[in-house]
């Protein structure tokens, strides 16, 4: 379609809600971006404007579910690892996790310093 689309979110509890247009990356592909770490959800909605108005094309619900579903590695699979070993009762790897998040983000703090 030739309208801009538009990605809304809402949380889980219904308290949090935000709207922001869509980038289009290539032929009318729209995307948007949200982190989503292991057990939340996402509420969406997708909608378009043209001359007749806002229209809804889709809504839906994702979760964040097992690990291994990303490839990433930095600060937030970190963080989702420890929500990870949390849910599990794995409390000596989410206290290694910790460490080592508290670590790292010790020494980026020493080696980034804003000017």
């Amino acid at each position: 379609a030739d309208g801009q689309k538009h990605a809304s979110e809402e949380s889980t509890d219904g308290q949090e809600y935000s709207h922001e247009e869509m980038r289009d990356m290539f032929g009318g592909i729209c995307v948007s971006e949200f982190i989503l770490f292991f057990g939340e959800q996402l509420r969406y909605y997708i909608t378009e404007e043209s001359e007749n108005g806002e229209q809804l094309v889709v809504s839906d619900v994702i979760q964040k579910g097992e690990a291994g579903e990303d490839i990433s590695e930095g600060r937030f699979s970190v963080l989702n690892d420890i929500m990870i070993g949390k849910t599990l009762h794995d409390y000596d790897t989410v206290n290694d996790l910790l460490a080592a998040y508290f670590r790292q983000d010790h020494m980026v703090e020493q080696i980034f310093t804003v000017r």
